[in-house]
C-alpha cells in the first residue's frame, strides 16, 4: 500500500530538470569563473582570504548559507509540522549571540589580522599542540557532519525521482568538491548568494501556494490556532522534549557555533576591509538568519495546514518525518510545473551552500600569514586577555 501510494505521485517534469540543473551549472560556471581569475592574477591568502575584494552584501548571504543547510529546511519544516512553532523562541538566544559576537569576539579577532581562527589558540595559551588538536576536532566534525549535509538532499531528491540516495549523495559531493577547490574562497562566496536566494524562494513559494489552496491567510491561521501550533511550555524542567528555556540556550549556543568559534564564518568576517564593516555584516547576518528560520518554520505550518485532518504519516503514504515536505510538494503542488524543482534546487542549495563553506575552511594555514612579530603589543594583550 505505501509503495502504491508513492508510486501514484507525479515525478519530476522536463521543467523541474531544468530548475534544478540551472543552479548546479550556474554553480559550477562561477567556480570556473573564480578560478580562471585566481590563476591569473591571485595568491594563496587570497585563495582563502579574499581581503577586501568581496562586497558585503555578498559576505552576509554567504554566511547566512555557511548556517543554513538541507537539515534546516527539512527539519525545521518537519518540526513546526508535528511539534509546532515554540522553536521560534531561539529567536532570543540568536540575538543575545550575536550581541557577544559584535561586542566581544569580532573586536578582538579582527584586529589579529589572523588567517585561522586556530591560530589564535596557539597565540592566547602559547601551544602549537592545542592548536593541532583544535584542528583536529575541527577536521572530524566536518568529516562527520559533511555527510548528513548531502544525506539531506538525497532524501528530497529520492521522493520525485527513482534514482537512489547514495548515487544522489556522490554527485552533489563532486558538483560542491569541484566549484570548490577551484574557485576558492570567492567561488564559495558567489555560489552561496545564488543558493540563498534559491533557498529563499522555494519555501516562500510553498507557503503561498498552500495559503492559496486552504482559502487565504484567515483560513490557514484558523487551522493552526486550532492545532495548537503556536503553544509555548515555560516548563523549566530538562526532561521535557522543549521548553521556551531550552529553546532559547540553544539558539544562543547555534549562533556562537556557526558565527562565533568557526573557521568559515571567521574567513568570511576577516575578509573585511575594517571592524566596523565586519559588526555591521554581523548584524545583518543576525537579522536575515532570523528571517530564513521563519521562512522555513512556517512552510512547515503551511503543510500542516494542508494535511491537518490527513497526516501523510499515519496514513502509510511516507515512511519517515522528514519527508512530509517533499510529498506536499509532489502530492499537492506536483501539477504546477516546475514547483519540484524550485524546491528540490532549495534543498539541494542548502546542501552546497554549508558543505562548500565548511570544505573551503582554511583549518591549518601555516603560510601566508604575518609574522609574529607583525602584532602590537597592545593588540595582543588587549587579545588575550579574553
Amino acid at each position: 500500500m505505501e509503495e502504491t501510494a508513492q508510486k501514484e505521485l507525479p515525478k519530476f517534469s522536463t521543467l523541474d530538470y531544468v530548475v534544478f540543473g540551472a543552479v548546479l551549472v550556474i554553480s559550477l560556471l562561477i567556480g570556473l569563473l573564480c578560478g580562471f581569475q585566481r590563476n591569473t592574477s591571485s595568491s594563496p591568502l587570497n585563495y582563502v582570504q579574499a581581503k577586501g575584494s568581496l562586497a558585503p552584501p555578498a559576505i552576509m548571504l554567504s554566511l547566512l548559507g555557511g548556517a543554513i543547510s538541507a537539515i534546516s529546511i527539512l527539519g525545521t519544516a518537519t518540526e513546526a509540522y508535528y511539534f509546532g512553532a515554540e522553536f521560534l523562541i531561539s529567536f532570543v538566544g540568536i540575538t543575545l549571540g550575536m550581541t557577544l559576537l559584535y561586542f566581544i569576539l569580532l573586536p578582538t579577532l579582527f584586529t589579529l589580522n589572523l588567517v585561522s581562527i586556530h591560530e589564535y589558540i596557539e597565540l592566547r595559551y602559547a601551544s602549537p599542540v592545542l592548536r593541532k588538536l583544535s584542528c583536529l576536532s575541527q577536521l572530524l566534525n566536518l568529516t562527520l557532519l559533511m555527510g548528513i549535509l548531502l544525506y539531506a538532499p538525497s532524501v528530497a531528491l529520492c521522493t520525485v525521482t527513482n534514482l537512489p540516495s547514495w548515487a544522489l549523495m556522490l554527485f552533489l559531493g563532486c558538483v560542491c568538491t569541484f566549484y570548490t577547490t577551484l574557485g576558492g574562497v570567492r567561488a564559495v562566496v558567489w555560489t552561496d548568494v545564488l543558493q540563498v536566494i534559491v533557498m529563499v524562494l522555494g519555501p516562500i513559494t510553498i507557503i503561498a501556494l498552500c495559503i492559496t489552496e486552504v482559502g487565504g491567510v484567515g483560513q490557514a491561521w484558523a487551522i493552526v490556532q486550532n492545532g495548537s501550533r503556536f503553544t509555548v511550555n515555560t516548563d523549566p524542567s530538562i526532561f521535557v522534549r522543549n521548553s521556551a528555556w531550552g529553546t532559547a540556550v540553544y539558539g544562543f549556543y547555534l549562533t556562537l557555533m556557526f558565527f562565533g568559534a568557526n573557521q568559515a564564518a571567521f574567513q568570511r568576517f576577516s575578509s573585511m576591509r575594517s571592524l566596523q564593516m565586519a559588526q555591521r555584516i554581523s548584524l545583518l547576518t543576525g537579522v536575515g538568519w532570523i528571517i530564513l528560520w521563519s521562512v522555513f518554520f512556517f512552510s512547515g505550518l503551511a503543510a500542516y495546514v494542508v494535511y491537518h485532518d490527513c497526516d501523510p504519516l499515519a496514513s502509510g503514504k511516507i515512511r519517515k518525518h522528514d519527508m512530509i515536505l517533499s510529498y506536499l510538494i509532489m502530492d499537492r503542488l506536483g501539477h504546477l510545473r516546475g514547483v519540484a524543482g524550485l524546491f528540490v534546487a532549495a534543498v539541494c542549495g542548502g546542501a552546497l551552500s554549508s558543505s562548500s563553506g565548511r570544505g573551503g575552511t582554511d583549518t591549518g594555514h601555516p603560510d601566508g600569514r604575518p609574522e609574529r612579530t607583525y602584532y602590537k603589543d597592545s593588540q595582543l594583550n588587549s587579545a588575550f586577555d579574553i
